[in-house]
């Protein structure tokens, strides 16, 4: 079957159809675009409509029409020319189904202006006439038509051709590669003559089989054999690029200029916009009979090889000749070329080869489901660049009933920081995992070790006091040194260093602003003299400069602390994971999802005894002394739960020059707050992390946050490059901003860690030593702090702050009791709604609501929509694509599997 590559972007089937009716192009066949007749008409209005796309040439066959410029200025007479069905910019019709497409997120486009036609000298027009003329011409496989024929190969990138030199309509490739489809008919190429390419997935052999939900968009096509290497066919395009010795689109077009997503936003970027705005620029392998394959980072990232790396294996294979074909080892081929990129085993994985056998047998599903084992969400952190998932230790299920000293049921910074500090001290301890360890939260935060707490001192003192202020200041400070303590004692490389804290006001210092700027002055010195009372090194600094803040927003006004820190927190905790397993005193399941846990027995004043039964979803069972549920949300209906706000927390990842931004840790004074830091990317560039746009978890979206964010980091650290990586977290707001870490309320023996309150690393750390001193106590080092009154501050029985925190409790409970309308509510009137890879709630009028999903390929997923917690009705993350409920926050796969509770069962199906 002809197999090309090529790269561009999906243009999805329904913005096709709104953008041919929108542009009334009677040529165009919605459903098969790459038609010469359709593909001609779709490409001539993309030239009548954008200024931006570089000159080209249409082929001889129609050669009445001159040829495109991107000089839209070009005068001459153009009486009558004018098409008459077409209106203005701001014309009712072109809005109103433009506005339309939006709803697909697909085309944004403006039909120029008749007062202003384009003229007749070396510039395309669209009119009436060449409309029904075109109709006249030859389509594909309509009898009658002489195409002409050609002998060269065919181009990357559209050059001029004149009418001696006809387009390549006609693919000539030796018979050894393609046998009699050689001298066939190629309905891709047969608009090579453009710098737009249009290409989709057909049969050659049944042009009548039901088109793709999308097609593509291109700037570079190629047809390949199909055991060729896709990675070498993309470097010798990419070394083409770089080295300018390929011209795109017109004569004068350098390769440097066609690298638009390097060196800015190029004409095909714009394109891109202008037609289906949120698909991503990458590289596709098409094999037309078959079943289309992304090129892109393996199904363990779902962000692709971004294209300063390959540029970087241009370079590389420029240098080292790469063996080709058959003789081709695909392992050694990746592991020589992680070496020499420097990527990570595992971080990529590079397909070397496209043979339609060689791709595993593996459904949209399950490869969807693989990454719910391994994180809560669609998108991946950024601390995977130098992790990877294939770095975490690897567990086996529980199979069988077990007994042991503690139980923990949970293997994120809590579950792991109290296994090692029980098992220090000799405890005999089993870790239970639902999913594959790491695969929680902790892996999605920002990687802030703080004690520049921002529900600030000063409020902490109102609601706990003086002394509960000291324990929350002593606790975390202790929280930041113990990272720093068990990293070097194991030996852990985690990129943990001090460094300082700047909380700076998010309003300027003049204008407007300055009113709102004195007033965040005054809360920051009023910090400083609270937290330095505390004991911690913290002042308020005027006029404060960070380095690499360049952008148009002054420097402001800041509280700095000293002693914080920052680190790599799956390095680290995959450092202590792999301690933990060569311990004899040390279990660890996976895949082992927990569905009871409760207390057995009778005992009273010391009298009797008591121990906890957990049972498993499989149906085995733990007996232990002990069990912790370090789950980030306790297993259970309500209790401390309805003491918690739900959100979830954005961030992105911006590559900049290495050393150009502050080694710091950055916040502001936003509600919701932003807050930054830097970490490593590669030997010339760091990643600017920045975070913030929190919200209620089922009652907002994600995507629009992304780009807030972005833009935020664009404005003052305008040095910032691409985003390679964008991914959300939930936190649990406790109402008086204070974790719980104890024994849960009515137990003596199970114990629970919850309401991180936006630090769950240092909350987490915390919670080892907390923990393990009530299980296994030990004399108190030597280190002045009261840990009688830390562990009374974090209490999850505690009363007073609480009772201080009523009315904020009750407006919680309100806003959450409202979110039960969605009962009455649904996201989509039938299934034919959804577009491919995504999900929303249908709400029969006479069944319970039902919540769809349905993937890339059209396959639909359908699940109960009621949350099995309290039945709230789920709503539809498209940034994470999960089903998450707006109630307590509990979130589902696509295929309904609970990677966040309180829920501890999955959506049932429906």
């Amino acid at each position: 079957m002809p197999t090309y590559l090529c790269r561009g972007f999906r243009w999805k089937r329904r913005s096709i159809r709104v953008y041919v009716v929108v542009q009334n192009l009677d040529d165009a066949a919605p459903e098969w675009i790459i038609k010469r007749g359709s593909a001609e008409s779709l490409i001539e209005s993309f030239y009548n409509l954008f200024d931006f796309l570089p000159d080209c040439k249409f082929p001889s066959a129609r050669s009445s029409r001159s040829t495109i410029s991107t000089d839209r200025n070009s005068s001459g007479d153009d009486d009558g020319a004018s098409d008459t069905t077409r209106t203005g910019r701001n014309g009712s019709r072109s809005q109103g189904l433009a506005a339309a497409a939006q709803e697909d997120k697909g085309p944004i486009f403006c039909v120029r202006d008749e007062e202003n036609p384009t003229g007749s000298t070396g510039t395309r027009k669209m009119n009436s006439e060449s409309r029904r003329s075109s109709r006249d011409r030859s389509r594909l496989g309509e009898p009658g038509v002489t195409l002409p024929k050609t002998n060269h190969a065919p181009s990357t990138h559209a050059a001029h051709h004149s009418p001696s030199s006809p387009p390549c309509l006609r693919s000539q490739f030796p018979s050894s590669d393609h046998g009699p489809q050689g001298d066939r008919l190629d309905l891709v190429l047969s608009h090579d003559w453009s710098p737009v390419k249009l290409l989709e997935e057909y049969d050659p052999n049944n042009l009548e089989e039901v088109s793709r939900p999308y097609a593509y968009v291109a700037d570079h096509v190629q047809r390949i054999d199909a055991s060729c290497s896709v990675l070498d066919e993309i470097a010798k395009h990419e070394q083409q690029v770089r080295s300018g010795s390929e011209r795109a689109g017109t004569e004068g077009r350098t390769g440097e200029a066609l690298n638009g997503d390097v060196q800015g936003a190029g004409w095909f970027e714009k394109l891109r916009d202008q037609l289906q705005r949120d698909e991503e620029i990458k590289w596709y392998v098409v094999v037309n009979g078959d079943e289309e394959r992304a090129w892109l980072v393996a199904r363990t990232i779902s962000r692709p090889q971004t294209r300063e790396q390959t540029v970087q294996h241009a370079q590389y294979t420029h240098q080292h000749p790469v063996s080709q074909g058959q003789d081709r080892d695909p392992e050694a081929s990746r592991r020589q070329l992680r070496r020499e990129l420097g990527f990570e085993e595992g971080r990529i994985e590079l397909l070397v080869s496209t043979r339609p056998e060689a791709k595993p047998n593996v459904s949209e599903a399950d490869s969807t489901e693989a990454q719910y084992d391994r994180t809560t969400g669609a998108t991946d952190a950024v601390w995977i660049h130098q992790d990877p998932y294939s770095n975490r230790p690897v567990f086996e299920p529980l199979k069988e009933d077990i007994k042991t000293q503690t139980c923990i049921v949970g293997a994120g910074i809590s579950g792991l920081s109290i296994a090692y500090e029980l098992v220090k001290r000799r405890q005999e301890v089993v870790i239970l995992e639902a999913r594959d360890v790491l695969s929680g939260e902790t892996g999605r935060t920002s990687g802030h070790l703080s004690s520049a707490l921002d529900d600030e001192y000063t409020n902490l003192e109102k609601k706990h006091g003086r002394e509960g202020a000291q324990a929350a200041a002593d606790s975390h400070n202790w929280a930041i040194e113990r990272v720093g303590q068990i990293s070097k004692e194991l030996g852990i490389d985690c990129d943990y260093h001090i460094l300082p804290a700047y909380r700076v006001s998010q309003f300027g210092k003049i204008g407007e602003e300055s009113k709102d700027h004195a007033k965040d002055v005054e809360q920051m010195k009023a910090e400083a003299k609270a937290a330095t009372e505390l004991g911690l090194d913290a002042k308020y600094h005027e006029g404060l400069t960070v380095k690499g803040w360049q952008g148009k927003h002054d420097q402001r006004d800041a509280l700095v602390f000293t002693r914080q820190a920052a680190f790599h927190p799956t390095k680290y905790l995959n450092g202590l994971l792999k301690w933990l397993k060569k311990q004899d005193n040390f279990k660890c399941y996976t895949h082992t999802r927990v569905a009871q846990v409760e207390e057995k027995g009778i005992e009273v004043f010391g009298i009797g005894s008591k121990e906890v039964h957990i049972e498993t979803e499989a149906g085995n069972h733990v007996r232990c002394g002990n069990a912790v549920e370090a789950t980030a949300i306790p297993l259970q209906k309500l209790s401390v739960i309805v003491q918690l706000e739900f959100y979830r927390t954005c961030c992105v990842a911006l590559k900049v020059p290495k050393g150009s931004v502050e080694d710091c840790l950055l916040y502001d004074t936003g509600d919701p707050y932003t807050y930054v830091r830097v970490t490593a990317c590669d030997d010339h560039n760091d990643y600017l992390i920045v975070g913030g746009g929190d919200y209620k978890v089922g009652q907002e979206e994600a995507i629009p946050r992304f780009k807030e964010l972005e833009e935020w980091a664009r404005e003052r650290f305008p040095q910032c490059t691409s985003v390679d990586y964008k991914w959300s977290g939930q936190i649990f707001e406790p109402v008086d901003f204070v974790a719980f870490i104890g024994k849960n309320s009515g137990c003596d023996h199970i114990y629970i860690v919850t309401g991180d309150s936006g630090n769950g690393l240092t909350h987490g750390i915390l919670a080892g030593r907390l923990i393990a001193d009530e299980i296994a106590p030990q004399p108190a080092p030597a280190d002045g702090l009261d840990w009688t009154a830390i562990a009374n501050l974090y209490s999850p029985k505690r009363i007073g702050s609480i009772l201080k925190s009523a009315p904020s409790m009750i407006a919680h409970d309100v806003q959450i009791n409202l979110q039960y309308k969605r009962f009455l509510e649904s996201d989509i009137q039938d299934i034919e709604d959804l577009v491919p890879g995504t999900g929303g709630v249908l709400n029969p009028k006479t069944k319970l609501p039902i919540a769809v999903y349905k993937d890339e390929r059209g396959n639909v997923t359908k699940l109960s929509a009621l949350c099995p917690h309290l039945k709230g009705v789920v709503c539809w993350n498209q940034a994470e694509k999960s089903f998450d409920c707006p109630i307590h926050g509990s979130r589902f796969s696509p295929q309904g599997v609970c990677v966040d509770g309180p829920s501890k069962t999955n959506l049932p199906p429906a």
